[in-house]
Order: structure tokens, then C-alpha cells, then sequence
């Protein structure tokens, strides 16, 4: 949808805020955790999943609320719709573009499944745990302002392979430590990069 309805010199921009919406859930959503859950190391499973099952409705019903706009018949044949797919498939660094994508959202959802393992096996409680899933995502939610900046000054590809390493080293270093504030940094680090190489997989 942004894609076609957004200005070519302002996709960057509103993938950027796109991506700032997600954040902003991903935010809110621990800090819910963190109230169900208490201090315990393991949390209360019942509450988190009656809450998450009343946001899901209201998912729903924002959803429906949503004015779709009509839909214009085509006017290309299908063997041109097959020709341009074909063609943005060769455009050049765009099946690595695709693959980093997937790599980067993979590893933010991975990141809120590893990180209460981790906390369960290290004696962490469920609230410091939802504490550095929300530094995480507030990390993502900062980079992501300065998205369209970022590219314009280090370019596409030296800004995405830059993203991509450090958020790889600043996760491996998760796996070394038990302190809350190095891990807090961590995800600072991994939030930062995660944060500009999302939007970046999209807009590319």
C-alpha cells in the first residue's frame, strides 16, 4: 500500500513510520506483560493470554473500521504484470534486500522468544525481561526517525551490511553474560540496527 501510494522520494520516509507503528506495539506489549506478570521468573500464562486475546479482538475491530478504497480494474495484461514482477525481481541487490528482510523479522521475534528463555534459565524475572524487550523496541523506535537520513549519507548497501553486523554481534553477546544492564545495552545496539535495516528491507 505504500508503496503505490506513496511518492518515490517518500517512501523511505513513511516505511520509516510504518515501522515506528509496529515498534510502538511492541513497546506497549511488555509493559502489559510486566504488569500480569509480577516479579516471578515465570509469569502468569493465564492473564497474559486472556489480555492478549482482548487486544486481538480489538485488532479486529479497528481493522474493520478501515475504509478500503474501491478497486481499479486493470488495465495491463498479465503478461505484463509478469514481465515488471520479473523485472523488480532483477533489480540489482534486491533478492539480497529480500533475504535481509527476513533475516531482521525473524530476528525481532526471535529476540521476544530467546529473551524469557534466557531470563527463565539465568534466574532473570519476567518484568526485567519485558523491561529489555521495551529497550529494545524504544531503540527501533529512535533509529527509525533517522532513516531516510541514514541512507542518503551511507548509502543502501554499506548502511544495511553495517546493521546486519552489528546487530548479529550485539545479540551473540546476550549469550555471555547474565548482568541486566550489559544485556540492557545489548539490545540498545540491536535495536538501533534491527530498527533502520527493517524499513530499509522494505523500501529497497
Amino acid at each position: 500500500v505504500i508503496a503505490r501510494c506513496a511518492e518515490e522520494r517518500q517512501r523511505n520516509a513513511y516505511f520509516g513510520y510504518y515501522t515506528v507503528a509496529i515498534s510502538l506495539g511492541q513497546v506497549i506489549g511488555p509493559f502489559v506483560v510486566a504488569m500480569l506478570a509480577g516479579t516471578g521468573t515465570l509469569p502468569d500464562t493465564g492473564a497474559i493470554f486472556v489480555a492478549g486475546v482482548i487486544l486481538a479482538g480489538l485488532v479486529i475491530l479497528a481493522t474493520a473500521a478501515v475504509a478500503v478504497p474501491p478497486t481499479q480494474p486493470s488495465t495491463h495484461p498479465p503478461s505484463g504484470f509478469v514481465k515488471s514482477l520479473s523485472t523488480v525481481f532483477r533489480s540489482p541487490g534486491y533478492m539480497v534486500a529480500i533475504f535481509s528482510g527476513l533475516v531482521i523479522y525473524c530476528t525481532i521475534d526471535l529476540i521476544a522468544i530467546y529473551l524469557p528463555v534466557l531470563g527463565t534459565e539465568r534466574g532473570i524475572s519476567a518484568s526485567a525481561i519485558a523491561a529489555l524487550i521495551v529497550v529494545r523496541a524504544i531503540a527501533s523506535i529512535a533509529s527509525r526517525f533517522f532513516f531516510d537520513r541514514l541512507i542518503t549519507r551511507f548509502g543502501r548497501g554499506r548502511l544495511l551490511t553495517t546493521c546486519l553486523v552489528g546487530s548479529a554481534l550485539a545479540l551473540g553477546a546476550t549469550a555471555l553474560t547474565s548482568s541486566v544492564p550489559i544485556l540492557a545495552i545489548c539490545m540498545v545496539v540491536a535495536g538501533l540496527c534491527l530498527g533502520v535495516g527493517a524499513p530499509m528491507s522494505l523500501a529497497w
